[in-house]
């Protein structure tokens, strides 16, 4: 079967596709989905179109404090 994940964490830099055009593909389909952006840029304005996509948070891959098991289950609880 097809997978369904809950919460999708999407890097902003991905190969061939940003990860906002790919937030926004996935939401497309699965408009429940949960993405947490994860990028290395702590821009403004890159976060207001992280969220602008649809994605439901944004994390700094950098962040010292990087607890993205914290992170996913926040995203994923709203």
């Amino acid at each position: 079967g097809e997978l369904q994940p809950q919460v999708i964490v999407m890097d902003c830099a991905l190969p061939g596709i940003s990860g906002l055009q790919a937030t926004r593909k996935i939401l497309e389909k699965s408009p429940d989905a949960c993405i947490l952006m994860l990028s290395m840029h702590p821009e403004e304005t890159l976060v207001r179109q992280a969220l602008e996509a649809g994605a439901r948070g944004y994390i700094l891959k950098n962040a010292m404090d990087l607890d993205l098991g914290a992170a996913v289950r926040k995203v994923a609880a709203g």
